[in-house]
């Protein structure tokens, strides 16, 4: 892939509704919700609940009239299209090599140890790095079963100190390697000796799912000690810093945009696929969220946006009136409008639609995702390319189990 022509190409094509996605709809109340395609709306609101969740969730296009939403959402999904890793048919390990492991881990796993098993034969590395290994059930499947030596690296302690037992819990083959378990904060340095033991030249490090600024520390120490190569996954924007871990190569410091903390998070959804349930659930949570601020600014007289917490999907599925008479109390905000009043307002038929409106704004909002989470990983390989390394950006797993699935991979022979 062309990193350089790619990369205009979406600074191009988002640059036009930048104020869209660089901040949150409810930020925009109540003054600034005409910089969305009025039309666009319109013809969203047309369709029905399970037409909208499949344009949303899927970017499914069959739907939508032959005009100007349908063409710029066609265009954003081909802006977003990757080559994918052709991984075929994956190999079946005993059940108990995946016990407490979940439908999705074990996919990743198993692509994992098939793309592993063609680098190692290619770059012979000595042993693998797993950033972030948790209870090490990846470390473990690659040295039992694909004989990998492995180094699993975790904050967690008492993580390691289950996956620890569980390396001895099983029969064995007879060519397994072994699993080491560092306990360590990859945030900060390793002590240098122990980097020269970890990141050697004959390495080679995974960071699957490698949270926010985690991911630019794995490439970072991955490439100053000149280790066989790497693959990372990001993960979490929302944890990025605006000023120092978005546009860290020159050419995107010289071309790119500025995003903010709301462009971030809504890289997070970037390939957010869902069933229909939580699709309403989520539609019901984003109405009591509006309602909520609305209620807020005209009757507390509170401009700002109040951060309320996350609730439990039954208490959206309640009255909205429990719902903003409880978070008041736990926010120790003062309330003299009785349950009544505060229902009949969030039920009034105008707020109503008002609120879908403002759902259907959030639907367009989101179709950016994609392209912001892309946004950021081509900056990270163009970062790559301007010190002499040779990425590859590609999609890894089935977006369908695993729905993070973009990862950069660097071998001396990518």
């Amino acid at each position: 892939m062309n990193y350089t022509k790619r990369f205009d190409q979406i600074v191009a094509k988002i640059k036009e509704h930048q104020e869209m996605w660089n901040g949150e709809i409810i930020t925009l109340y109540p003054d600034r919700l005409d910089i969305f395609n009025q039309e666009w709306v319109k013809e969203l609101s047309l369709l029905t609940d399970e037409q909208l969740w499949q344009v949303d969730c899927f970017q499914n296009t069959e739907f939508l009239n032959e005009g100007s939403f349908k063409t710029w959402l066609n265009e954003l999904n081909e802006l977003c299209e990757l080559p994918k890793y052709e991984y075929g048919e994956l190999e079946k390990l005993p059940d108990f090599a995946f016990n407490k492991v979940k439908g999705k881990k074990r996919h990743e796993i198993l692509v994992l140890a098939k793309l592993l098993k063609q680098v190692q034969a290619e770059n012979d590395f000595s042993h693998l790095v797993d950033i972030g290994g948790g209870v090490g059930h990846l470390s473990r499947v690659m040295a039992h079963y694909k004989s990998i030596e492995c180094i699993s690296l975790d904050i967690n302690k008492d993580f390691q100190t289950i996956g620890e037992k569980r390396l001895h819990k099983y029969t064995k083959p007879e060519d397994h390697k072994n699993v080491t378990f560092i306990t360590h904060d990859f945030t900060y340095d390793l002590k240098e000796e122990q980097t020269r033991d970890i990141f050697t030249d004959k390495s080679f490090s995974l960071g699957l799912h490698t949270c926010g600024p985690l991911a630019l520390k794995h490439i970072d120490v991955a490439t100053v000690n000149k280790t066989l190569g790497f693959i990372n996954f990001g993960c979490c924007y929302n944890k990025l810093n605006p000023q120092t871990d978005c546009n860290i190569s020159q050419y995107s410091k010289n071309h790119g945009l500025t995003l903010t903390d709301y462009a971030f998070t809504l890289a997070c959804r970037g390939h957010s696929s869902m069933d229909y349930n939580a699709f309403k659930l989520k539609r019901r949570v984003k109405d009591f969220r509006y309602a909520i601020h609305i209620f807020f600014y005209k009757y507390f007289g509170i401009k700002e946006v109040v951060a309320v917490g996350d609730s439990e999907p039954r208490e959206y599925w309640g009255k909205f009136s429990d719902y903003l008479i409880g978070k008041c109390e736990k926010l120790g905000m003062k309330n003299e409008y009785s349950a009544q009043f505060i229902d009949d307002f969030f039920e009034d038929a105008k707020m109503q639609e008002y609120l879908k409106e403002l759902f259907l704004c959030n639907v367009i909002r989101w179709q950016y995702g994609r392209s912001l989470e892309l946004y950021l990983l081509i900056d990270r390989c163009l970062y790559l390319q301007e010190r002499g390394f040779s990425p590859l950006l590609l999609e890894f797993f089935d977006p369908s189990l695993s729905p993070r699935n973009i990862g950069i991979l660097l071998t001396r022979h990518s």
